[in-house]
C-alpha cells in the first residue's frame, strides 16, 4: 500500500508542458522582433541626440571664438584711445605749466 501512495503523490498537482509549440515560438519571435526595434530606436534617438549636442557644442565654440576676438579687438581700441587720451592729456599739462611759468615771470618782473 505504500507504494501505491508513493505513487499517487507524485502524479498529483501541477504539470508543466514544456513542449515548444508553433503558437509559442511565433510569440517570441515577435515578442524578440518587438525588443530588437525598440532598442534599435533608442539607440537611434541617442546618436540624433549626440549629434544635435555635438552641432550645439560647435556653435557655441564659433561663438565663443567671436566674443574672443572682439574681447581682444576692444582691448587694442582701449588701449589706444588710452595712450592717445594720456599724450593729449601731458601736452595740456606741458601748456598750463608753461602759461603759469610766463604769468609768474611776468608777476616777477614787475
Amino acid at each position: 500500500m505504500s507504494e501505491k501512495a508513493g505513487s499517487e503523490d507524485r502524479g498529483a498537482g501541477v504539470k508543466l508542458d514544456l513542449t515548444i509549440n508553433i503558437p509559442t515560438l511565433l510569440s517570441l519571435m515577435a515578442l524578440l522582433a518587438g525588443a530588437i526595434t525598440y532598442v534599435n530606436g533608442q539607440i537611434t534617438a541617442l546618436n540624433n541626440q549626440q549629434l544635435l549636442t555635438n552641432g550645439d557644442v560647435k556653435v557655441l565654440q564659433t561663438q565663443m571664438m567671436a566674443v574672443t576676438q572682439a574681447q581682444v579687438s576692444l582691448r587694442s581700441d582701449t588701449t589706444g584711445q588710452i595712450q592717445q587720451m594720456r599724450t593729449e592729456l601731458r601736452g595740456d599739462l606741458r601748456d598750463l605749466k608753461q602759461s603759469l611759468d610766463q604769468i609768474k615771470a611776468e608777476n616777477t618782473s614787475r
